[in-house]
């Protein structure tokens, strides 16, 4: 199992909304992700029903639920790169290629937690 915390869009510092510890094993951006969105048109929750919006195709996510499967997509490219690697083997080669750190002080400002971040690919 890997832990993974989310970073703000820039990737510079802990997204506002993530668990950040050091349960996690690394982070990757979870803030304003573009991702699939089938399709909606009407009222968007916690809004007055004539506040309608229309959205297809595409949407803009935040949310650990967002960055978790990046670092899927990272492994499966390890092993997509080296045929019959294991995937606890890709996830180690990927987390020893990991050369860029994020920090948060905002948690625990006498002891920040530094996590390896796996840099945007696109």
């Amino acid at each position: 199992m890997i832990g993974v915390a989310a970073t703000n869009r820039h990737g510079n510092r802990r997204a506002w909304f993530s668990n950040w510890g050091d349960w996690c094993d690394c982070a990757v951006t979870g803030e304003h992700v573009y991702s699939t969105f089938v399709y909606w048109d009407g009222p968007i929750e916690g809004e007055p029903d004539t506040d309608v919006e229309n959205f297809a195709g595409w949407a803009r996510w935040n949310g650990t639920s967002f960055a978790a499967p990046r670092v899927s997509a990272e492994i499966a490219r390890v092993i997509a790169e080296h045929p019959g690697i294991a995937p606890t083997a890709a996830w180690n080669q990927l987390r020893a290629s990991i050369t860029e750190f994020v920090t948060d002080d905002t948690l625990s400002p006498d002891r920040p937690v530094m996590l390896p971040c796996i840099p945007d690919r696109g």
